[in-house]
């Protein structure tokens, strides 16, 4: 009989690839450390597809399951695949892709050695990525790592230039909008900052809201009355605040 985990979920996966309950095979063995990956796993998490409601079927059980095994198993490997995402959903790439990659991110990165490397890995990525679910499982990373007091001072103009460039997705550049509000306020470029006043001031959407986050942060946001005024409806007469 077969031992070995890995070897028992590739005949698995080989065997029912369109099935349903590979989805429930491979929840139950995201609970453990698979290494290395079944191949048909990481082509599921790196397959260049857009699923709709009405297109959707049996046969997309594997593509929506993959990215939880990859982010037990926490490896270099599964790191590699969950940064080449090609899974959308609806024209937006899957949450629990995006989490994939900044959990296992953060796992290898817990190691000192390899940090750099992990961060690097990222902002290569960045650079050169125009496909829209690579962006965003990027972006998403990126921010945990400013989050988490991770992020090195060398990773910043690759960012800022990100940022900058116009060629992100809005969701994506909203995550690196909240990214510069994590880092220290002298370190973020004036022209980013131009920028993430002028989003605050004029985008209703969400980029504008994680531009007000970010001043917020930067404790800007309560001084400029006129700001709070129009979008968030505040009233400041004196020291008394109200609403409109």
């Amino acid at each position: 009989g077969i031992t070995e985990l890995p070897q028992w979920l590739q005949l698995w996966v080989d065997r029912e690839p369109e099935s349903y309950s590979t989805s429930e095979i491979i929840e139950d063995f995201a609970v453990f450390r698979i290494e290395p990956l079944p191949p048909k796993i990481v082509s599921a998490i790196k397959e260049r597809r857009n699923i709709t409601k009405s297109s959707h079927s049996k046969g997309d059980a594997l593509a929506f399951a993959a990215p939880k095994l990859a982010r037990c198993a926490g490896t270099e490997e599964a790191f590699e695949a969950l940064l080449d995402p090609g899974l959308e959903f609806e024209n937006d790439v899957l949450l629990e892709t995006v989490e994939s990659l900044t959990d296992v991110a953060l796992t290898i990165a817990a190691a000192p050695p390899r940090r750099d490397w992990t961060v690097q890995r990222l902002l290569d990525t960045l650079v050169r990525s125009e496909i829209a679910p690579q962006q965003a499982a990027v972006c998403r990373a990126l921010q945990a790592f400013a989050a988490n007091g991770l992020l090195p001072p060398y990773a910043l103009p690759a960012i800022s230039t990100a940022f900058l460039s116009g060629r992100i997705r809005t969701h994506s550049v909203a995550r690196l909008a909240q990214l510069f509000g994590y880092l220290p306020p002298e370190s973020v470029p004036e022209e980013v900052l131009a920028c993430i006043r002028k989003l605050a001031a004029d985008d209703h959407d969400v980029l504008g809201d994680r531009a007000l986050e970010v001043l917020a942060r930067r404790k800007e946001l309560a001084g400029d009355v006129d700001l709070l005024t129009r979008r968030l409806g505040v009233i400041v007469v004196g020291d008394q605040i109200d609403w409109q």
